[in-house]
């Protein structure tokens, strides 16, 4: 069971990654100045306060 469970994860894991990678390279266009999407300054601001949240709930848990 565990293993079919990993392999229905693994799709998943690459979309998610490439996904990840598609934000770092629009992100990196755009800071440089090389005309990158918009949108990927407001979703990697949304993503580091998740983040940061996250990791802040994690450190102040009972």
């Amino acid at each position: 069971m565990h293993l079919v469970l990993g392999l229905l994860l693994v799709p998943v894991a690459v979309w998610i990654l490439r996904g990840i990678a598609v934000l770092q390279t629009g992100l990196t266009r755009r800071l440089l100045g090389d005309g990158g999407p918009a949108w990927v300054v407001p979703v990697a601001v949304i993503l580091a306060v998740a983040g940061a949240l996250l990791f802040r709930s994690w450190l102040h848990q009972i």
